[in-house]
């Protein structure tokens, strides 16, 4: 018997009919991930030494369930809806991403009295592995749209908008600092900039730009420009123009 045929992969139902076999109360207990805990403790411990009673239920599970052969799901499969299901999957994500672009869009501009949730970007950060490179592409997006929208309140002279933009993306960025895991070598260039006291004197500087009621439109936008190049230096740890894929379609 071999790999290809040997029936190895579990039949797992969502939805347990309470008059199925055995199914419905062994797999109340298990989420589908701890199916194969017994595999994880093999794997981590010596072959002499018997499985713990967690491995061993989550092993009976597993006997338990109708199980596939990889030759069986092969013939089962149907690559033109398996294709199709993906490829729904991907636009109704994005689709989803646009809405949610466009709302905080709409609720900063329109001044709307809600409160934006980032809790769908802050879970996308935790889930991040330490080899990912960059920052997380949707936060980019968002961020552009708030860029956008803080220069577009400035142009009309709607510094309201301007100034809760600024906010809430400060808030945004102070709860993603709390969740990330920052490296020795990041924690250095951190410490430079913050004890940069050039770095420090041109911030104050274009933050008293921004909050003065005699400064120039220009001169606002300046200054937000050079902050917007400080934050970068400081999120993307020296990258001072990291490329968004979609930082321009987010005004559109």
């Amino acid at each position: 018997n071999t790999i290809w045929n040997a029936k190895l992969h579990p039949v797992v139902v969502q939805n347990h009919n309470k008059n199925d076999k055995d199914t419905s109360t062994t797999m109340t207990t298990f989420r589908h991930g701890e199916l194969f805990s017994w595999v994880t403790c093999l794997q981590r411990q010596s072959k002499d030494k018997v499985l713990p009673q967690h491995a061993m239920e989550s092993l009976m599970v597993w006997k338990d369930l109708p199980r596939l052969s990889l030759s069986r799901i092969r013939d089962m499969a149907d690559a033109v809806e398996e294709f199709k299901y993906r490829h729904d999957i991907k636009v109704g994500v994005q689709l989803k991403k646009e809405q949610y672009m466009n709302n905080i869009r709409s609720v900063l501009l329109e001044r709307r009295h809600e409160e934006l949730q980032f809790a769908v970007i802050l879970d996308d950060i935790v889930t991040m592995s330490p080899s990912d490179a960059g920052m997380d592409e949707f936060l980019l997006d968002v961020m552009a749209v708030m860029d956008d929208v803080i220069q577009e309140g400035i142009q009309q002279s709607r510094y309201d908008i301007s100034s809760r933009t600024l906010m809430v993306m400060s808030l945004l960025l102070a709860d993603i600092v709390q969740l990330m895991t920052v490296s020795q070598e990041e924690q250095l260039l951190l410490d430079h900039v913050s004890h940069d006291n050039n770095h420090n004197h041109d911030v104050d500087h274009d933050i008293d730009i921004l909050r003065s009621s005699t400064s120039t439109t220009p001169a606002k936008l300046e200054a937000f420009e050079n902050l917007k190049s400080y934050r970068n230096y400081l999120v993307f740890h020296g990258e001072k123009n990291p490329s968004s894929s979609s930082s321009s379609s987010s005004s559109s």
